[in-house]
C-alpha cells in the first residue's frame, strides 16, 4: 500500500495548558488506488467515532480532493 498522511495544522484553544472549547486539524493523505484512499477513509472516520471522549463530536469535512496518483512504466 502507497499511502501517505500530513497533518498540516492544528489548533485549538486560547493558551498553552488550557482545554479549549474547540480545535480542528488540517489533514491532506495522498493513496495509489482508489482501494487505498476509500481504506485510508474508513480508518479517519473509525479514529474520529472511536476517541472516546463521550459529548465531544469530531466531525470529518472533506475538502479538495486528488485523484489517486496511479504509478506508470513512462
Amino acid at each position: 500500500h502507497d499511502r501517505t498522511v500530513n497533518v498540516g495544522r492544528m489548533e485549538g484553544g486560547l493558551g498553552t495548558n488550557t482545554v479549549p472549547d474547540a480545535a480542528w486539524a488540517a489533514l491532506e493523505y495522498r493513496h495509489a488506488t482508489e482501494a487505498d484512499g476509500e481504506a485510508l477513509r474508513a480508518s479517519l472516520r473509525a479514529a474520529a467515532e472511536g476517541h472516546g471522549v463521550t459529548g465531544v463530536p469530531v466531525p470529518l469535512v472533506p475538502g479538495t480532493t486528488r485523484p489517486s496518483l496511479v504509478r506508470t512504466p513512462a
